[in-house]
């Protein structure tokens, strides 16, 4: 298998709020890039698992782990890429201690990404390199890019969009780079348009969506909009799961409380006993899935869990937040604006919602 995240493409800060983690609660959570993960990490739950189909993923997020116990938090930004750095390999061996040796094997065959940094290892993040690299020097050059990524507040960077950046040439390229038939190319794994009926719409609903993140969500302290402009992140990134070097030390000891499952969510839950989750953080998994089958996941979530139970979960290119067959589960009605905050802009929607066992 390949791996298609780098990094997690998701808003760890809308998790924490949603689910509002405690010493007691047992997570279950899709692993992805694992920054999900270590967030949940940091407020120690009980138990915390980490699940994914895809073996890759947990390779990955298996060496993150070992780099975040052996390396100290300059060597660890280094080793996964976000600083230049000619010392991976040493460090790489630095982690092997911490490393089954099923892992060790998967990755000395892919020394290549581990030179590189292993951040940029992902499809999806090949693909805005592409971008990044060959399209959008057309629209913004390296002094415009910083200018707007110094912006002080949402005026300046609404006003810097529309007088610089939002020009044809860049509705174009936007429309065309990030349409379906390239995104299934290049960018995702195609298993995620199945659903997706908007076939020629895709570029625009990005193009939309993109607009107003540049101008509507902070540029200040958002890793996810410097990875996409810039192709690294600054460190000290604050609350960010490890780029905050207070968390980076405080997950040297939690970290050990990470489980990674491979399977798939469904057959793994319904195989679980009543009660063992009462936290559930599902990505966007629910894109690949149809109506029906979105509806038994949630109501076998329903059937497996306590009062008060907690999920949350993304809606992207297919709507998946309504089961109107299902009356025990409501959404959480102070969570209504968290989707405004969401630094991940291009995603549709964000839902949190809790378990009410009606009588």
């Amino acid at each position: 298998m390949r791996i298609l995240y780098g990094m997690c493409w998701e808003d760890y800060n809308l998790v924490l709020k949603s689910l509002d983690i405690g010493k007691k609660d047992s997570v279950l959570c899709i692993a992805s890039g694992g920054e999900n993960l270590f967030a949940l990490s940091l407020k120690e739950p009980k138990t915390l698992i980490g699940i994914d189909t895809n073996s890759a993923q947990l390779e990955l997020i298996k060496l993150k782990i070992a780099a975040i116990r052996a390396l100290s938090y300059d060597e660890f930004i280094q080793f996964i890429g976000f600083k230049n750095s000619n010392l991976r390999s040493i460090q790489f061996k630095k982690c092997l201690p911490f490393l089954k040796d099923s892992s060790i094997d998967f990755w000395r065959k892919r020394k290549k990404q581990i030179k590189r940094g292993i951040i940029y290892s992902g499809k999806f993040e090949s693909y805005l390199e592409i971008f990044r690299k060959y399209l959008l020097p057309w629209i913004l050059n390296k002094n415009q890019i910083q200018k707007y990524l110094s912006s002080k507040n949402l005026n300046d960077q609404k006003k810097f969009y529309e007088q610089v950046w939002n020009n044809k040439i860049w509705r174009l390229i936007f429309r065309v780079f990030f349409s379906k038939p390239i995104m299934k190319s290049i960018g995702r794994e195609k298993k995620f348009f199945k659903y997706n009926d908007s076939c020629k719409l895709n570029g625009a609903l990005f193009l939309k969506r993109t607009g107003t993140g540049i101008t509507s969500i902070s540029v200040q302290n958002n890793p996810f909009i410097h990875f996409i402009l810039r192709g690294t992140i600054s460190s000290q990134i604050k609350n960010h799961p490890y780029l905050d070097n207070k968390n980076f030390n405080k997950l040297k000891k939690t970290i050990k409380n990470v489980n990674l499952v491979q399977s798939d969510f469904f057959e793994y839950l319904k195989k679980q006993k009543p009660g063992k989750f009462n936290k559930y953080c599902l990505s966007d998994i629910f894109e690949m899935v149809s109506q029906e089958k979105y509806e038994k996941i949630i109501s076998e979530i329903v059937k497996k869990s306590k009062e008060k139970t907690r999920i949350c979960y993304w809606n992207n290119l297919v709507k998946r937040d309504l089961h109107p067959n299902i009356r025990k589960i409501e959404k959480l009605k102070n969570l209504n604006d968290l989707q405004k905050i969401d630094k991940v802009f291009f995603y549709e929607k964000f839902i949190a919602e809790e378990l009410i066992k009606k009588r």
